[in-house]
């Protein structure tokens, strides 16, 4: 690098050709190195740019899933509260039914004497209009036997009064 010079002054002393040399080197070793690393650091910087923004949209959706979540207790706690007040009324209309079931029970026992009280009585009054149709044809025969029996003695009456 440098032609015809063997040595060079420097601030502090005087160095060999080979020792500059060797240093612009490793200077130059130093910058490719620090090249590559720029180069790495560029990539792991777009790594950190694609990981930030795919950071950033997990964080949106933690959102509105803590969100979602939110809604979704305060839904539950409602339910609970009616299910609560469903429960209450189960109570309440299974005293009702319980009650009402008792009462049944008792007319049913009441019931049943006075029931078999009617069918006796039923079956007693069915005899009697069975009774009653029977006499009430005995009748109407009756009747037509002398509605016709009448008719006749009118007939004759008036042949009587003709002829007489």
């Amino acid at each position: 690098m440098f032609p015809n010079k063997k040595s060079s002054k420097g601030v502090k002393g005087v160095f060999a050709a080979k020792d500059v040399e060797r240093y612009l080197e490793d200077i130059m070793d130093l910058e490719r190195k620090v090249k590559l690393k720029d180069i790495q650091i560029g990539q792991l910087q777009s790594q950190l740019d694609s990981v930030l923004k795919e950071l950033n949209g997990q964080r949106k959706q933690l959102s509105k899933l803590d969100s979602t979540i939110q809604e979704q207790r305060g839904s539950i706690a409602t339910l609970n509260v009616q299910v609560d007040e469903l429960q209450g009324k189960t109570s309440a209309l299974s005293v009702e039914k319980d009650d009402a079931m008792d009462k049944l029970k008792k007319h049913e026992e009441n019931a049943a004497p006075i029931d078999e009280s009617l069918k006796l009585k039923a079956d007693r009054l069915e005899r009697q209009i069975t009774e009653l149709r029977h006499t009430l044809e005995r009748r109407d025969d009756q009747v037509k036997r002398l509605t016709e029996e009448n008719l006749k003695i009118k007939d004759r009456l008036k042949f009587l009064k003709e002829e007489g």
